[in-house]
């Protein structure tokens, strides 16, 4: 297994045995950490991102660093259209709405980061820093029945 940092560079390389069913199995990169979680899902190493995706994840990302919001949720959103599945782009999508204080469509895509891999730590401590933020830690029965 090689991993490689978003410019093409080799941060590890590791022989990697694998026998039986791998769901759920995680993977530890010490270097450069490809992902934020510093783990990736087998969905994220099992589904390929099309570089447009990529292409619009990016310019997203740059203008949230920016403090350009707007910009970020529309090249996030343009991200999400070409590939519905990328875990990454609804994490930064909530974040940003987040940032505009929109908790709804926040937790929606922190909920479908999860959906699409259950052990992604970012979106998980996203969703609580959301419910701390609306104070919702009472139980999940009364989150889940507003929606969350």
């Amino acid at each position: 297994m090689r991993v490689h940092d978003a410019a093409g560079h080799i941060l590890s390389t590791e022989t990697v045995c694998c026998s039986g069913e791998l769901t759920g199995s995680r993977f530890a990169f010490p270097v450069g950490q490809p992902t934020r979680a510093g783990t990736i899902s087998m969905q994220q190493l099992q589904h390929k991102v099309p570089h447009k995706a990529i292409v619009e994840f990016r310019r997203g990302t740059e203008a949230f660093k920016k403090q350009q919001v707007a910009a970020a949720v529309d090249h996030l959103k343009a991200a999400l259209a070409i590939d519905p599945e990328f875990v990454d782009a609804h994490n930064d999508l909530g974040v940003a709405y987040l940032a505009l204080r929109d908790f709804e469509q926040g937790a929606v895509h922190f909920k479908q980061a999860i959906a699409l891999a259950p052990t992604y730590e970012p979106a998980i401590d996203n969703l609580c820093i959301l419910l701390l933020q609306l104070k919702r830690f009472g139980g999940t029965r009364k989150w889940q029945q507003a929606g969350f």
